[in-house]
């Protein structure tokens, strides 16, 4: 399992609160779900979609983030997490 210390990273999270925070919270979500399915091969996917491609030697910064898509393969949404949200 994780050798991961939840309770510090949610700590350190709330320190610096940043345009990035929701995602990062989404992440610590994710990783909470895989512990809570006790699963071993825990997995993540982070996929940030852009508005266009840009070229390499570019200085024009016209690519805006139009979606971020994170998927995990925990534990899911519960009977039990349904009624925390009422």
């Amino acid at each position: 399992m994780s050798n991961i210390n939840i309770q510090r990273a949610i700590d350190n999270i709330c320190s610096t609160t940043t345009i990035f925070t929701p995602i990062v919270e989404v992440v610590v979500n994710a990783i909470e779900a895989i512990e809570e399915a006790d699963r071993a091969d825990g997995l993540i996917r982070l996929k940030v979609c852009r508005s266009a491609q840009q070229e390499l030697d570019s200085e024009e910064s016209d690519s805006k983030i139009i979606d971020v898509l994170i998927e995990d393969n925990g534990i899911g949404f519960t009977e039990v997490h349904g009624k925390k949200n009422t």
